[in-house]
C-alpha cells in the first residue's frame, strides 16, 4: 500500500493507509503472503506488477512478466535466520540497495 500511497512524513504509521485498505484485492490470499501467490496478487491487481529479490547464497527471486503496469513494486525478502519466518519490505530505492555490491574496494 505504501507504494501506491506514499505519505510524506511517518511513513511507518498504518494509520496513513487504513483508509485505502479496500483498493487491492486480496479475497483469498494468506497474509503473510508466499513468494509463490505474488502471481496471483498481480493477476487480481491489474495495475500493480511486484518484483522480489532475495540476496542469499542462492540468489531467488521473483520478476513480475507485467511490466507496463502504473505500479511497479520492488520488494526485499529478508529471513530470520534458524527460522522459517521471511518478511517482504518495501525496496524505495533499488540504487542505493545494489550500490555496495557493485563497489570494488
Amino acid at each position: 500500500m505504501s507504494a501506491l500511497h506514499e505519505p510524506q512524513e511517518h511513513k511507518e504509521f498504518i494509520s496513513h493507509y487504513l483508509k485505502y485498505e479496500h483498493e487491492l484485492n486480496v479475497e483469498g490470499l494468506a497474509f503473510p503472503m508466499e513468494t509463490k501467490h505474488i502471481s496471483k496478487f498481480e493477476d487480481m491487481n491489474m495495475d500493480i506488477a511486484v518484483n522480489v529479490l532475495y540476496f542469499e547464497r542462492e540468489s531467488k527471486e521473483y520478476k513480475s512478466p507485467h511490466l507496463g503496469r502504473k505500479h511497479q513494486v520492488n520488494l526485499l525478502l529478508l529471513d530470520e535466520p534458524n527460522t522459517s519466518k521471511r518478511h517482504h519490505i518495501r525496496i524505495t530505492n533499488m540504487s542505493r540497495l545494489v550500490a555496495q555490491r557493485t563497489k570494488h574496494s
